[in-house]
């Protein structure tokens, strides 16, 4: 329930029901830029005409698909951390609050986002149904109200989820330490024409196709 409440639909209501989008996520251990070797580098793959082909040589091969293919997994990695390090701070700083107060964590927590979204009127309903008229069909604004409603409460109760969750990581003080991957550099060999001294501390290289 803590997690449910900390998300918000950000899109507009369409007829098949109202989208949501994810709590906040925070902060995955950074691949070094080199391509990663295989736990046995020296293993062999493969025998061709008596000679052996090794993990390494494939390695040094494939080095810039191998180097795409760590940053995907290392992002991968960090993007689940992140998700978990938000819910379990979540729980922490939430749970803490909650028993300051003497209160169940749920009901707490639903009190506090109730006290900070405000309920939608008919007005902001009807503002809503007529910005989004395309979207709702040929459906009149009583029959789309209930749900628009629904919608918006929904999606002010997930701001105001997250609103609260920052105000009480930036009271604790929390700090972050996952580390989000970069993007290795892919190397590219300055062969051919070129202008300047070899000593240049950056190299722009231009790519042309000519047909």
């Amino acid at each position: 329930m803590l997690v449910g409440l900390a998300a918000c639909a950000k899109s507009p209501v369409a007829n098949e029901g109202s989208p949501q989008s994810p709590a906040l996520g925070v902060a995955a251990a950074s691949p070094s830029g080199a391509a990663p070797a295989s736990a046995d580098a020296d293993a062999p793959a493969a025998r061709v005409l008596g000679q052996t082909i090794t993990n390494r040589q494939l390695d040094e091969l494939a080095g810039e698909q191998l180097k795409k293919l760590e940053f995907e997994h290392q992002k991968a990695l960090y993007e689940a951390r992140s998700a978990a390090l938000e819910q379990l701070v979540a729980q922490r700083l939430v749970g803490e609050e909650a028993r300051k107060k003497g209160l169940d964590v749920e009901a707490f927590m639903r009190a506090e986002v109730e006290r900070r979204a405000p309920a939608v009127t008919d007005a902001e309903a009807k503002t809503f149904f007529d910005q989004n008229a395309e979207r709702m069909g040929a459906q009149p604004f009583d029959l789309a109200k209930p749900r628009i409603v629904g919608f918006l409460t929904q999606q002010r109760s997930g701001e105001a989820a997250m609103k609260f969750l920052a105000d009480l990581k930036a009271k604790a003080g929390v700090e972050v330490l996952l580390v989000e991957p970069t993007q290795p550099r892919v190397t590219v060999a300055a062969i051919g024409p070129s202008r300047g001294p070899a000593s240049a501390p950056i190299t722009i290289v231009e790519f042309s196709d000519f047909q």
